[in-house]
């Protein structure tokens, strides 16, 4: 089971059936950052072995000059080996969600004074990665923003002051996940809330999925 972190976040609950390769309290017992600090020392064993052929080789053929080619050869093998993985880590395919998609097509077709309303806070990620892209609409529920708060989330206002601000915008945009009847199953909180808001009083006039990111917009009806 998950369950809430910060207005949505999920963290696996403690007391679900932990999958192999994760401790009792969901988070995983080995992550690749764990031995980055060891690749220095891995570059200089590696360096060692090639000087080390490279005296062999220089020995056995009685010329100086080859001591180099050992290490040459071991440089240009992993500068090729990494290349297709290099150029796909910079591939928008690659991330884990799709910030900028969402981002550009509110910039395309927002106007000025929509509201935006991250759901959940996470989400906000993309104003932060691009805020010109943000320019002519407002952030409706922070109250205090990101850099403020030395986070990617910023702190939301209170529901209560939430709510009122978004009665009172005729077209708000949605990022991340979609206000949908399943949301209303949700525990009592702001994404619930929010979500029975949007069902009960907007029309939902466009939605566009990208990478684990959905892009709504919404008009109050009457």
């Amino acid at each position: 089971m998950y369950r809430s972190w910060y207005r949505g976040s999920p963290v696996r609950d403690s007391s679900s059936s932990s999958p192999a390769g994760t401790s009792s309290s969901g988070l995983p017992l080995y992550q690749d950052r764990y031995i980055l600090y060891g690749q220095a020392g891995a570059a200089l064993l590696a360096g060692a072995g090639a000087a080390r052929a490279g005296g062999w080789l220089a020995a056995a053929a009685r010329r100086p000059e080859l001591i180099m080619v050992p290490g040459a050869v071991l440089c240009l093998c992993a500068l090729l080996l990494q290349l297709p993985a290099q150029e796909h880590a910079r591939l928008p395919a690659s991330r884990e969600f799709n910030f900028g998609g969402p981002s550009f097509y509110l910039a395309a077709h927002s106007r000025r004074g929509d509201a935006v309303l991250f759901m959940n806070s996470f989400y906000r990620k993309a104003e932060l990665a691009y805020p010109a892209q943000f320019r002519r609409t407002s952030d409706i529920a922070l109250a205090v923003p990101p850099a403020a708060t030395a986070s990617f989330t910023g702190t939301d206002k209170p529901l209560q002051e939430i709510l009122p601000l978004l009665l009172a915008r005729k077209r708000i945009w949605v990022i991340g996940r979609l206000p949908s009847l399943p949301s209303l199953l949700l525990p009592p909180g702001p994404e619930r809330a929010e979500s029975l808001l949007l069902l009960s009083r907007y029309t939902r006039v466009t939605k566009h999925w990208y990478t684990n990111v959905c892009l709504s917009l919404w008009v109050r009806t009457g």
